[in-house]
């Protein structure tokens, strides 16, 4: 019995995690030697950090985000879109939110993600922001 509630606590423990990279220096490492990636850090605190945000760049999942993680794409020459929304049932109620760019393909974009909490909804906000400010958001 015991055995299957450790394996219960696993998958819901395991759930909660994401796909992105938390550690600084692993998403510095990436940062240095890539030319024409897109960056989105999640940073909304402990409100809604339950559910994991799925991050598409141009229609392809680049990954599923938990708080202070960051999903790393490459983005195209040319114009480029990018969505974040929550997945699973605990995206009901939520807005997406998205946002365009121009890239050359050779500069690195960088997204924050913050959320905002309201009584009754929550709101997730997608800002485009300069290499420092995503540093120093870490």
């Amino acid at each position: 019995m015991r055995i299957i509630i450790v394996f219960i606590l696993l998958g819901f423990l395991s759930a909660c995690s994401g796909t992105g990279l938390q550690s600084y220096s692993a998403v510095m490492t990436v940062n240095t030697n890539s030319q024409g990636s897109v960056f989105v850090l999640r940073d909304t605190g402990y409100s809604g950090s339950g559910a994991l945000l799925n991050i598409t760049l141009n229609g392809q999942q680049i990954g599923k985000i938990g708080n202070k993680e960051t999903a790393i794409g490459r983005s195209n020459s040319g114009n480029n879109y990018i969505e974040a929304k929550f997945s699973g049932i605990q995206g009901i109620g939520m807005n997406n939110t998205q946002a365009n760019f121009i890239s050359s393909g050779r500069e690195n974009k960088y997204f924050l993600i913050k959320m905002t909490s309201g009584l009754f909804t929550n709101k997730i906000q997608m800002f485009e922001v300069n290499e420092s400010t995503f540093k120093s958001s870490f």
